[in-house]
């Protein structure tokens, strides 16, 4: 018996599940997995698949035709779902030292022998901005003209 109705909650547990395969797909490539580790995301890819398909299955004509209209219409978005508290006067502090820095463009040609000590370099970490050089010995978000 195919189910004739599928409530907004699963419609969203659906589209998770296609993102979980689309997602694990890319992560090979985003995080260069080799060996164990990319046969762990492929698998778990695979698996979000063949789970897709049994529920499509079950799934009647026009709930398949939405199901496979909301995979291709939306996409999952992280939301910050609690409100940051002691942190805010911390982030406020990063970002004044990223503006600080970013003014004065120390990162290009920077010179400092222990960049693991740059102010800056933590404020990028903290705020998630992505590295310049993610294969380099030293300061991943060193600029070298």
């Amino acid at each position: 018996m195919a189910i004739k109705y599928l409530n907004s909650q699963n419609k969203r547990r659906l589209l998770m599940l296609c993102c979980m395969s689309f997602e694990c797909r890319n992560i090979v490539e985003s995080f260069k997995l080799t060996g164990e580790a990319k046969r762990k995301a492929n698998t778990m890819a695979t698996f979000a698949d063949w789970l897709i398909e049994d529920i499509r299955t079950k799934l009647d004509e026009e709930q398949q035709k939405q199901a496979r209209r909301a995979a291709t219409h939306y996409s999952v978005t992280a939301v910050q779902t609690v409100p940051y508290s002691k942190e805010d006067k911390q982030n406020e502090e990063f970002l004044r030292i990223i503006v600080d820095h970013a003014l004065g463009g120390s990162c290009t040609n920077c010179t400092k022998e222990d960049f693991k000590a740059c102010d800056l370099r933590v404020a990028f970490i903290h705020a998630s901005v992505p590295v310049y050089d993610e294969f380099t010995e030293d300061c991943p978000y060193r600029i070298k003209e």
